[in-house]
């Protein structure tokens, strides 16, 4: 995500999180929206993805992505 999403502690323009659990379809799609959103924006942004123990593989596709 380096590039897109800033990753310091500085004040952004845009704060999101999104909760999952089991939902890995719709939170990376939610995930990929959210990134493609910033990058064609002048904004700073974070995007925080808290994972109630899902059990249909969502941190492992998230943890997966690649925006570069």
């Amino acid at each position: 995500m380096d590039g897109y999403l800033s990753q310091s502690t500085n004040i952004f323009d845009i704060s999101a999180i999104i909760l999952s659990y089991n939902t890995k379809d719709v939170t990376l799609r939610c995930v990929k929206e959210f990134v493609s959103s910033i990058k064609n924006s002048n904004l700073s942004a974070q995007l925080i993805v808290v994972d109630n123990a899902s059990t249909d593989g969502s941190a492992k596709a998230l943890a997966g992505l690649n925006f570069e």
